[in-house]
């Protein structure tokens, strides 16, 4: 089999990247104006805008607890000082945060260079763009994609002994959000797997003291350590640990069609193991390994949402990379083999978004979702008169506290109490969260898009 004349293989994967960048963007773009969604509307939006609003800063006390939620504000910070320089609205906002998961494509492309070769590089990059998840969360105002690209970059960087980079993207991961706690404890486990030395043991946890001093600063300002919020999920119980870890690796290895990735992965080590060279494979093996492992222990014993686990979606397009140069290596049939378990894979993977089930910010089914939400939020703005009080369940309550989330004017009477004295009342599903004293004949409007609902009720004249 022919290879690829050099000057091919300099420009061509940077070329198809690009092409695939500028399609991504065409396709997501539209996106970018639907309003806030779920934990956006509820938490980030809110915590964001109130540090536009206010002062934009680091320290805890910075913006209310129920806003930050514990968290530490880098994130928030950053969007924040984004917003004042675009604008504060659902567009520039989802905006940036595109430009963020296109940024992931090429920093894998970039780091993987060296040891996946360009066309590895390339593979892990359209892994990255081509995962739904990745798709899904791609420009909603939440932090774990940011997260899961500061981790890869401090993973990187401590595979390949760039000790500035690592401290730099270790720190910064854990300014974003606790979670990162795994990565200095990875770089420790991926050191003593190589007998490394003392000072560089004690280099891989240094990190440590920056959220060390973020904790210091909270307990000085707040009163405690760690948000009572968070403490309060962690559970050792048998049956929490086994619901969570099955809900983990359904996760990880079945939906949106993983399990054809995974196999494809696996497959791969195996005939590495078996037919060599295995040297390509073993150090991304070892160090996400060990990072999976820790990312699986946090999450099992911590509040779980299927988003969190977007934090390994780096390390598994780095072994797509792997895996792709790999069998590009054999000849003459392993580009074959590469290309079309690459279609496979995407087939796979985005085959299950066709179905209208409702599982938060980890479905293409969000956006009819705000969608509808939209709508009956702009009905009952114009329904009901202004300083008249009307129920509505959340997140449908958030819709109307604010008109920067994109969807009606300013309406502090809207309220998630329910009173037999209210004319009017909205309730979204899922989740169906209906005070049952509403007949269902009192039903005025309803707004159906898939598997989502609003129902308007005028209770009385």
């Amino acid at each position: 089999m022919c290879a690829l004349p050099a000057a091919h293989t300099r420009w061509m994967p940077p070329a198809v990247l690009a092409a695939a960048s500028l399609v991504y963007l065409i396709i997501q773009a539209p996106a970018c104006s639907l309003p806030y969604f779920w934990d956006e509307l509820g938490v980030y939006a809110p915590a964001i805008l109130y540090l536009v609003d206010h002062k934009i800063s680091l320290l805890p006390a910075a913006m209310p607890v129920e806003l930050s939620r514990g968290h530490p504000l880098l994130y928030h910070a950053l969007m924040a000082a984004g917003a004042r320089l675009v604008g504060a609205g659902p567009v520039s906002l989802h905006g940036l945060a595109l430009g963020i998961t296109l940024s992931g494509a090429w920093i894998l492309f970039l780091t993987l260079r060296r040891q996946a070769g360009v066309w590895g590089a390339a593979a892990a990059a359209l892994c990255w763009l081509c995962l739904p998840n990745v798709f899904i969360a791609a420009n909603l105002l939440l932090p774990e994609i940011p997260l899961a690209l500061c981790c890869y970059v401090a993973l990187w960087a401590w595979g390949e002994s760039r000790m500035v980079s690592y401290l730099i993207a270790c720190a910064a991961a854990l300014l974003i959000k606790e979670t990162a706690l795994v990565v200095p404890l990875a770089a420790l486990g991926w050191s003593l797997w190589q007998r490394d030395s003392l000072p560089k043991l004690a280099l891989a946890l240094t990190p440590l003291l920056v959220f060390g001093g973020f904790l210091l600063v909270q307990k000085l300002q707040l009163g405690w350590w760690l948000n009572p919020y968070h403490t309060s999920a962690i559970s050792l119980k048998p049956a929490t640990l086994q619901r969570k870890f099955g809900r983990l690796t359904d996760y990880l290895m079945v939906y949106q069609g993983r399990m054809a990735l995974v196999g494809a992965m696996l497959v791969t080590g195996i005939v590495a193991y078996i037919r060599g060279p295995r040297r390509m494979l073993a150090p991304w093996l070892k160090l996400g390994g060990i990072f999976t492992v820790l990312i699986a222990g946090f999450t099992v014993l911590n509040f779980y949402m299927d988003r969190y686990l977007l934090i390994l979606m780096p390390v598994y397009c780095v072994w797509a990379g792997l895996s792709v140069q790999y069998w590009i290596a054999q000849r003459p049939a392993g580009r074959w083999v590469a290309v079309l378990g690459g279609m496979v894979i995407v087939i796979a993977g985005w085959y299950p978004q066709q179905q209208p089930v409702f599982r938060y910010d980890q479905a293409l089914s969000y956006r009819s979702y705000v969608e509808v939400q939209q709508d009956a939020a702009r009905f009952l703005d114009s329904l009901v008169p202004a300083g008249e009080a009307f129920f509505v369940n959340f997140p449908l309550y958030n819709s109307f506290e604010d008109p920067r989330y994109g969807y009606a004017r300013h309406r502090p009477e809207a309220t998630v109490r329910w009173s037999d004295t209210l004319r009017y009342a909205a309730v979204i599903e899922p989740p169906p969260t209906a005070p049952d004293s509403i007949p269902d004949s009192a039903v005025i409007r309803v707004f159906s898009q898939g598997n989502t609902r609003v129902q308007i009720y005028k209770l009385r004249p």
